[in-house]
């Protein structure tokens, strides 16, 4: 197996669970890992299409605001340890 070699360009910041962030079209529930200025990661339940510009919501948990954003996913793999409820992480 290929040792694992850091991509990102950016630096990301590890979100605390007061960031709520959704898909504009029905999906699973996504879950905010880490976020910066190059991209953010989610988990969710299912995994999520690649290569495909998505639009996302992005509040925090009050919804007193929100930002749309687009992001197109590069990467979808399962978490290890998933193994009653699949968790997959995408960025």
């Amino acid at each position: 197996m290929a040792a694992f070699q850091e991509r990102r360009e950016s630096v990301r910041v590890s979100v605390q669970g007061t960031l709520t962030v959704e898909t504009a079209t029905p999906g699973p529930v996504l879950r905010v890992t880490d976020v910066g200025t190059g991209g953010f990661a989610v988990r969710s339940s299912a995994p999520l299409p690649l290569d495909i510009v998505t639009s996302y919501r992005f509040a925090p948990s009050d919804r007193k605001w929100s930002v749309f954003l687009q992001a197109r996913a590069i990467y979808c793999k399962l978490v290890p340890g998933s193994r009653d409820t699949p968790e997959y992480q995408t960025g």
